[in-house]
């Protein structure tokens, strides 16, 4: 499978950096990890196709993970017809948010796929599996596990600034790649032995907000494992 992260800002896009989306490739399918602005043009950018895309993950409903949907639905409806992108999002009012934003743009919204999730299994086919693990970020936030080809795959959603949350997140398992988001994080070296607790090969810290990874060499330095920085096309495979 293959990681492609299309955007790796924080919560404002840079110059060179759009706001936070992942896509997952698996074979001929694919999947996204949140949905920021422009995640449809991103989607053509980097050689996949709207039919091709089985599922969106929502982590939390926050604009900057969430504002391209409703560009991806109208533009899916008009031009990419039938939809078949399952959404998951984290509750009832996000899914009527994005059914009004389709609505109002004269859209068949009753063709949309919109489903919600708890914590726990969240989506399952023949290339992946998805769970929701909570976090502590705001009401309704998560991160994911994602399984695919034999390898898991941790996203770690936003966290509290001190990436308190992160051990139970982590809970003890063996992961792959673990995905992790440090827009909100006080400093890197306060949470680096938290970090420091996955068991994993490799870490990719996304959702970046530059100042706040002073001291990356340092702590990259104390790390049981690789620790990497992800930039806007940054490819990934596992």
């Amino acid at each position: 499978m293959r990681l492609i992260f299309a955007g790796t800002s924080h919560g404002v896009p840079e110059a060179n950096r759009f706001c936070t989306s992942t896509f997952l490739t698996v074979g001929d399918a694919a999947y996204a990890i949140d949905a920021g602005a422009p995640i449809s043009h991103l989607i053509r950018r980097y050689g996949l196709r709207h039919q091709d895309m089985r599922g969106i993950f929502i982590t939390h409903p926050h604009d900057d993970h969430i504002a391209g949907l409703s560009e991806f639905y109208i533009q899916t409806l008009w031009y990419f017809t039938p939809p078949v992108t399952n959404i998951y999002l984290p509750n009832e009012e996000l899914k009527d948010r994005v059914f009004d934003w389709v609505s109002r743009a004269k859209q068949n919204a009753e063709e949309l796929k919109l489903h919600t999730y708890q914590t726990g299994p969240v989506y399952e086919d023949d290339r992946v599996k998805v769970t929701a693990v909570d976090t502590r970020h705001c009401p309704d936030a998560h991160a994911f596990r994602v399984e695919a080809e034999g390898k898991t795959i941790l996203f770690t959603g936003d966290m509290v600034w001190n990436f308190m949350d992160l051990p139970d997140i982590l809970d003890g398992r063996h992961y792959d790649l673990v995905v992790c988001e440090c827009a909100h994080v006080e400093s890197l070296k306060v949470v680096a032995p938290r970090l420091a607790m996955a068991n994993t090969p490799r870490m990719i810290l996304t959702h970046i907000f530059p100042v706040k990874l002073e001291g990356f060499e340092e702590v990259r330095a104390e790390m049981p494992f690789e620790l990497l920085t992800a930039s806007d096309g940054d490819r990934v495979l596992l």
